[in-house]
């Protein structure tokens, strides 16, 4: 029943549409809810922004990774 369901919102029209605008390497749960949680303590203002931001966050983890 869930699979089911499942199939039926990823064919929904409106979801095919947000997703298309949505950049596919922010598109997992993990980046999603970070976006989110940017948008939420008003460290970016728009979408778009905190696209930028957990972009600028991505390349300071892999340094600090790289350094380790």
């Amino acid at each position: 029943m869930q699979k089911k369901n499942y199939q039926v919102a990823v064919n929904d029209s409106a979801y095919l549409e947000v997703k298309l605008g949505f950049p596919e390497k922010f598109y997992n749960y993990h980046d999603i809810y970070r976006l989110y949680k940017l948008i939420e303590e008003y460290r970016a203002d728009s979408l778009k922004e905190a696209f930028n931001l957990l972009e600028s966050q991505h390349f300071q983890e892999n340094q600090q990774f790289y350094q380790e």
